[in-house]
């Protein structure tokens, strides 16, 4: 995150502006001292000292821009851009906190959202292909009909998450914690779930061709004839004997 600050006669507001595909970029420019202490645009609290929030892409042109009122956070201005059909792709918001937000029809393709809390958020009909979800919290979301073709989702929790209908191929959540998901007609063709958690997860009609589940703890979850002739199945835990993780919740 790159801080910089200084006095322009035209300007008197404090400015927040994201570049797409780099660093996010705060720009102050401010009379008198400035105090960025606490703000944290990346975990999405409350932008105290932020007057005007612009969305620009790499070439500078302003692709959105709001006044914040009241306690908005970056995360509300984002949802908002993103109601108004702003192409989001390349951004990099790690740690952003986009709990329990309608993020419907977004475009968030090769998005940095490490570490996110996405809890119980809503988005469907997305496109979040060749994103990074690295250790997100995602628990209770949903991400019905949407494209996330090759997402890396290492130690993730994704729990209770609904894919209902998506496209996860050749994605990477191995690790994770992903009790009780729906994975309903869901594409996990070459999907690697190693290791993960998947007590009582639903995979009826999906693709499960190349599907790793080496090492994975499979306690309740049941698979077609068809699906276990495709899926490789080395190792898995079908009676949560190997670990003590798949008896948390």
């Amino acid at each position: 995150m790159i801080f910089t600050n200084g006095w322009d006669n035209k300007m008197s507001k404090l400015k927040l502006i994201i570049l797409l595909g780099v660093l996010l970029n705060i720009s102050i420019t401010y009379a008198g001292h400035i105090n960025i202490d606490g703000i944290s645009t990346i975990s999405g609290t409350t932008l105290n000292e932020i007057e005007v929030i612009q969305i620009k892409s790499k070439d500078g042109t302003v692709l959105y821009e709001a006044n914040k009122n009241g306690n908005n956070t970056l995360a509300s201005v984002l949802v908002e851009a993103v109601k108004n059909g702003i192409d989001l792709r390349n951004a990099y918001l790690p740690k952003i906190n986009l709990s329990h937000q309608s993020i419907e029809n977004s475009i968030l393709e090769y998005t940095n959202l490490r570490q996110a809390n996405l809890s119980e958020s809503n988005f469907n009909n997305s496109n979040l292909s060749g994103s990074d979800l690295t250790l997100v919290k995602a628990k209770r979301a949903v991400m019905t009909n949407s494209n996330m073709l090759a997402i890396r989702a290492v130690k993730a929790n994704l729990a209770y998450v609904d894919f209902t209908g998506s496209d996860l191929s050749d994605s990477v959540l191995a690790n994770g914690n992903m009790k009780y998901t729906i994975f309903s007609g869901t594409n996990l063709v070459n999907v690697d779930f190693r290791s993960s958690d998947l007590t009582g997860a639903k995979f009826s009609n999906s693709n499960l061709e190349r599907t790793d589940f080496r090492g994975a703890n499979l306690l309740g979850v049941e698979f077609s004839t068809k699906q276990i002739s495709e899926a490789i199945l080395d190792k898995a835990d079908w009676f949560c004997r190997k670990s003590l993780k798949c008896m948390k919740k």
